[in-house]
């Protein structure tokens, strides 16, 4: 595959007059990030404590 470097100003020029500006959905700080990030990280532990503490007692009645 052969590829050429065209150097148009022209052709440049207007292929970036047709890009639009991607919406802002949302600003979103660093911090709610990281609040988000210890959320989940504090619902996974917890999680897997119950999962453990299901397995135990399952195995203990076996």
């Amino acid at each position: 595959m052969d590829s050429e470097i065209i150097n148009d100003a022209d052709k440049l020029n207007e292929e970036v007059s047709r890009y639009k500006e991607i919406p802002v959905v949302s600003n979103v700080t660093q911090q709610q990030v990281l609040d988000n990030y210890y959320q989940v990280k504090m619902e996974v532990k917890r999680l897997i404590g119950e999962e453990v503490e299901r397995l135990k007692a399952e195995k203990a009645s076996a």
